[in-house]
């Protein structure tokens, strides 16, 4: 990565890490009290999270299916009020051992330096389609 990180893809990139170590209450230091989170809208019956609470819970809910899991941030893509984040996603199925590895993508919603919304999306082109930014 080329160039200086801001400050909020710092925190970004430091929330992954937290989580990778199952520090929710790291991920959670600088969520606003009205955080949102939405599920990708492909996955059976989506959720929506309100709150640090329902974050924490998202959180459990994407961890409890496997063991080993992890989300490894590979690329930052930064907007006036939005974080697109290119992530990889690995783990072992709790239940059936079989490892399982894909891409996701998190659109992060920053607002007065404090994260407000998180939303899912199971590709770039979906997320960039969202914002109304270009696709590159």
């Amino acid at each position: 990565m080329c160039g200086m990180e801001s400050d909020v893809v710092r925190q970004l990139r430091e929330g992954y890490e937290a989580f990778n170590r199952g520090d929710f209450d790291a991920v959670l230091r600088n969520f606003d009290s009205d955080f949102e989170a939405y599920e990708r809208e492909e996955v059976p019956d989506p959720r929506r999270y309100e709150g640090r609470e329902g974050a924490r819970d998202a959180f459990a809910n994407a961890v409890e299916m496997f063991d080993e899991y992890e989300i490894v941030p590979v690329e930052f893509v930064e907007g006036t009020e939005h974080v697109l984040v290119v992530a990889q996603q690995r783990g072992r199925g709790r239940a059936s051992g079989v490892e399982v590895e894909g891409e996701i993508v998190h659109v992060w919603t920053i607002r007065n330096g404090r994260t407000s919304a998180l939303r899912g999306f199971s590709s770039k082109r979906d997320a960039l389609e969202h914002l109304g930014w270009p696709s590159s």
